[in-house]
């Protein structure tokens, strides 16, 4: 960062989750917040309530990472909003529950340990295949499969194959080939509904949705054929042999893909619950998003990196919260499901809404900025980043947002996503100067978990 800006933003001295409390007093005013290490820790702490029941495990920088209950967890993406999901798998650690050519245990995982589940075939038979213990379910629900598949180290001559199978009744298989080596993947049978392939290190992660069209099977099993083919391309060989090793395979019934978690299980199934993380709003931060708080004007700005985990079409019409103000997914940062591809970043004043329009694929990552202004009567927002089909729009502001009890990170979410970078910048007063140059500072990066309002002579 440059340095005419570091009386905005302090050096880290370490220390806790915290909000400084402070006044505005006719002076810009900033918030970092919800991302990893510490800011200035300040005085009259405030501290972020983070509420999960279950711990999470979730993977950063290529190695998974658990959090147990009541804490914030962190992806590659940032602050980390699970979507509240339950592994049907009972044991994914052990061979424990699988059929066929039963996997061998002991290998290297993405923990960092040594429980991941090495799939072999050297049968040289058609019917080497490892089946998973049947899941009882009813029909019509949508599955994910989940697993982090262990990169090949050179090109492959042999490529494994994934089977989702619904059955007892009007029975459907879905296939996958993929290598891993390249990530690519080929899809046959019942064509899977959405496929999503992220690269993390040693591993690949790999998602794999399927439902029943026929709605009258009444179980699904997963499947996994060590060596089916020369290539993602080529047609099916039984001769071939070879391994493929998965770390922790999961098997979920959710409309989404769940992003970057790993849910262990020996002997029982296992869930993630629905997480919220909130502080206490100062008086500082009033000011400048309420006319109403005491201050003639309202004008400031939320930027922050935000990556979605949805695919197209995925879930039907509703509202993510992302970031609000209230008890209400529609607030300051939200997301608009439509139903259809299109997707729309919006933030609501509690009377106009500004947003966006965008197309997502999972795991895609967006810059977003929104502005309010009660002088000029404006609230604005604007995006940038992949499959962006309109990048923001401005309309009138009522000059104020409305509730002001908390700043909440995730309310009322149905989707996994991840941010960052998040700044929330204001004027309390009329000074602009360095509102404006704090906006433009664009090589600053925060990595912090605080709260952190600092205040400064206008």
């Amino acid at each position: 960062m440059n340095k005419q800006y570091d009386k905005y933003f302090p050096p880290d001295p370490g220390g806790s989750l915290s909000l400084k409390n402070t006044d505005v007093n006719d002076a810009a005013v900033i918030i970092s917040a919800a991302l990893e290490d510490s800011l200035d820790a300040g005085t009259a702490l405030i501290k972020p309530v983070v509420t999960r029941s279950s711990e999470i495990s979730v993977v950063k920088d290529g190695v998974a990472i658990t959090y147990s209950a009541n804490t914030a967890p962190f992806c590659d993406g940032g602050l980390f909003n699970p979507v509240p999901v339950e592994n049907l798998i009972q044991n994914n650690t052990t061979a424990t529950g699988w059929v066929g050519q039963v996997p061998t245990t002991g290998e290297d995982d993405i923990f960092a340990g040594s429980n991941a589940l090495k799939f072999s075939d050297s049968s040289e038979l058609a019917t080497s295949l490892a089946v998973v213990d049947t899941v009882v379910v009813p029909s019509t629900d949508s599955y994910v499969w989940i697993g982090y598949v262990k990169k090949a180290s050179a090109p492959v001559m042999v490529v494994p194959r994934f089977n989702l199978n619904f059955r007892l009744g009007t029975q459907l298989n879905y296939y996958c080939k993929f290598n891993p080596y390249t990530g690519e993947y080929a899809l046959s049978g019942t064509p899977f509904e959405y496929v999503y392939v992220e690269d993390h290190g040693d591993w690949w992660l790999v998602c794999l949705m399927g439902s029943d069209t026929n709605n009258d099977n009444t179980s699904v099993r997963f499947g996994v054929n060590a060596a089916i083919s020369s290539n993602i391309s080529g047609g099916n060989d039984v001769s071939l042999t070879g391994d493929i090793i998965i770390s922790h395979p999961m098997l979920i019934k959710a409309d989404v893909f769940p992003g970057p978690i790993v849910i262990p299980t020996t002997g029982a199934t296992a869930a993630i619950t629905e997480q919220t993380i909130e502080w206490e709003l100062t008086q500082a931060v009033k000011d400048f998003l309420s006319t109403a708080e005491g201050h003639a004007t309202a004008i400031g700005a939320l930027t922050c990196n935000f990556t979605s985990y949805m695919a197209n079409g995925q879930l039907t019409s509703g509202s993510d919260g992302i970031i609000a103000l209230r008890d209400t997914a529609t607030d300051l940062f939200y997301v608009l499901r439509s139903g259809t591809p299109d997707q729309r970043p919006r933030s609501y004043d509690g009377t106009n809404f500004t947003e966006a329009n965008i197309t997502p694929d999972a795991g895609d990552q967006w810059n977003i900025s929104i502005h309010w202004n009660s002088t000029a009567g404006t609230l604005s927002i604007s995006i940038n980043g992949p499959n962006v089909t309109d990048s923001g729009d401005s309309v009138a502001f009522d000059g104020a947002f409305v509730g002001l009890a908390k700043f909440k990170i995730g309310h009322h979410t149905e989707t996994a996503w991840a941010i960052k970078n998040i700044r929330l910048v204001g004027m309390g007063g009329s000074a602009l100067t360095p509102f404006k140059r704090v906006l433009h500072d664009a090589d600053h990066v925060i990595h912090s978990t605080d709260m952190v309002v600092h205040t400064h002579p206008a």
